[in-house]
């Protein structure tokens, strides 16, 4: 059993604007504020972090609760890695997760259209 735990919805993104939504799980026995940490990365788990982001939900301990992460993704051929982490006061680090990988659809350029 995980302590607590994000679950991206969606794998494909268009550059610019995206929004995504996260189920968020508290699977603690005490306390309902969560911090939600993410870092959205440019081809590879470790590349440049192109945007990144906290929230802090509110969720009681059994509960669960859906969150919307928006995010700039840039016009690029590389993949996107997402990386989320759940902290908790007195308990650090709940959950860890970079296994989504986002792919970019590229924009047409006019010569394409």
């Amino acid at each position: 059993m995980r302590p607590a735990a994000c679950r991206p919805h969606r794998r494909a993104s268009a550059p610019g604007t995206n929004t995504r939504t996260l189920t968020a799980f508290n699977d603690t026995f005490a306390g309902d504020r969560l911090t939600v940490t993410w870092t959205l990365r440019a081809g590879s788990p470790t590349g440049k972090a192109v945007d990144g982001g906290v929230l802090t939900p509110r969720i009681p301990p059994g509960g669960q609760r859906r969150l919307d992460l928006t995010f700039e993704a840039p016009d690029t051929t590389q993949p996107l890695h997402l990386e989320l982490r759940v902290t908790k006061a007195g308990d650090g680090l709940l959950y860890r997760d970079a296994s989504t990988v986002y792919q970019v659809r590229p924009t047409e350029s006019p010569a394409m259209k």
